[in-house]
């Protein structure tokens, strides 16, 4: 990557923190650490759930990245799910 690119890119990571840290009342340099810890190319990260009921029971699993909190399924997890 010529030094150019990479400089732009830095950039766009700075733009990024900067309208990350605004709308979730983070510290930009929380968001600047969690965006260094990407590799690749910058892309969109999505996150899609679903909701699975029977009759009044509801799906839930626990999320390990988010201290072991209930939440619904997502197409990530669906493959990893712990039954309690």
């Amino acid at each position: 990557m010529r030094e150019y690119d990479a400089e732009r890119y830095r950039q766009i990571q700075e733009i990024a923190a900067d309208i990350f840290a605004h709308h979730t009342n983070t510290k930009k340099e929380v968001i600047g650490d969690l965006f260094s810890q990407e590799y690749g190319y910058a892309t969109p990260k999505v996150d899609v759930r679903g909701v699975a009921f029977q009759e009044s029971k509801i799906l839930l699993v626990r999320e390990v990245l988010d201290h072991y909190r209930w939440t619904l399924p997502d197409s990530i997890n669906f493959y990893r799910i712990k039954y309690f």
